[in-house]
């Protein structure tokens, strides 16, 4: 590791070299075929399309009433015997100060 370290800007060069004559697809399978351990850098575009992340149902789409569909992450971690839901977006702000007041035996009239 220290002689890797000391030449770290030739091992970067050989490897950016090598890495940059081949496709993501490529580099993935040829590194799973060596059993090197790996991970691709994604972006949000590629996460979005990253077929593991769409099988694994790490994102979920949820209609916000002011802005309409919202792409977030879905819950985690998840439990077959008691699965995480999501009952709708966050609420408002103030939009259950009503229902809080009232649980607290107070009213949303403002002190002067």
């Amino acid at each position: 590791m220290s002689q890797r370290a000391a030449r770290r800007v030739e091992v970067n060069e050989r490897v950016s070299a090598w890495t940059g004559r081949h496709t993501l697809a490529e580099l993935r399978a040829l590194l799973d075929a060596a059993e090197v351990p790996s991970s691709p850098i994604f972006s949000i575009a590629d996460i979005l399309e990253e077929p593991h992340i769409q099988a694994r149902g790490t994102l979920m789409t949820l209609d916000d009433p002011e802005i309409g569909p919202v792409l977030m992450p879905a819950p985690v971690p998840r439990f077959s015997a008691t699965p995480a839901t999501v009952s709708g977006p966050a609420p408002l702000l103030g939009e259950h100060n009503a229902e809080v007041y009232g649980e607290l035996g107070l009213t949303a009239r403002r002190p002067r």
